[in-house]
């Protein structure tokens, strides 16, 4: 444990908020501007996600995930649900 203890920032967790990805390429919500699919990958404005099927166990379903990591070193990830 180091000196004085752990101490926790809760700007250092991700918080879940749902975003849009509308079909003209501007994202509603999460504070992003644009997207695009370039192959098995997503960027979003200046960053690049992969993109890959997986089993979204909240609703019992296979759908599209992403996950990759913002310029500023924030982790990003998220599924398809509707």
């Amino acid at each position: 444990m180091p000196p004085g203890g752990w101490t926790y920032s809760k700007t250092a967790f991700n918080v879940s908020e749902r975003v849009n990805l509308n079909k003209r390429g501007d994202i509603e919500g999460g504070g992003f501007n644009k997207w695009e699919v370039e192959g098995d990958f997503l960027r979003i404005d200046d960053s690049v996600c992969a993109m890959f099927s997986g089993w979204d166990w909240e609703n019992q379903r296979e759908t599209i995930l992403f996950s990759g990591i913002l310029a500023d070193g924030t982790s990003v990830w998220g599924k398809k649900i509707e």
